[in-house]
């Protein structure tokens, strides 16, 4: 509503009575946000996927997600894992399964104050084949 009021120049509040006055359906501010920064739907939406040569790959990260993952928001979700197989195994999962594009995966490290952060980023670095930063 404050796009359309800016783009109209006018306030916000004569769009939403407006909207108001003729019965049209406003979405909550988080639903239109998504959408803004969906505009091709759903990114964690299933894929049609071959069961026998993925279903592997589903379960898997359906489990993973289910023991040690949550939603941060409408727009990511986390894992928290130490075995670097197993977090190779759920990329893998959201690249298969939802078609998560490789550059928009992102990662993050919890480093305690007596351990080496260096050393730390490099194996992460070497184990799941992606760049230190």
């Amino acid at each position: 509503m404050k796009e359309v009021a800016d783009l109209l120049k006018i306030s916000y509040y004569k769009v939403r009575y407006c909207l108001q006055k003729e019965g049209v359906f406003r979405r909550s501010l988080s639903e239109a946000i998504y959408r803004k920064d969906n505009p091709k739907g759903d990114p964690f939406s299933i894929q049609k996927f071959n069961l026998i040569n993925d279903g592997f790959y589903f379960g898997l990260g359906v489990g993973l997600f289910w023991g040690e993952g949550c939603k941060k928001d409408m727009k990511s979700i986390r894992l928290g894992n130490s075995d670097p197989h197993l977090i190779k195994s759920f990329i893998v999962f959201l690249k298969k399964i939802y078609r998560i594009d490789e550059e928009k995966i992102k990662f993050s490290l919890q480093v305690f104050s007596d351990m080496n952060t260096k050393k730390i980023k490099e194996f992460w670095a070497r184990e799941l084949n992606i760049k230190e930063s």
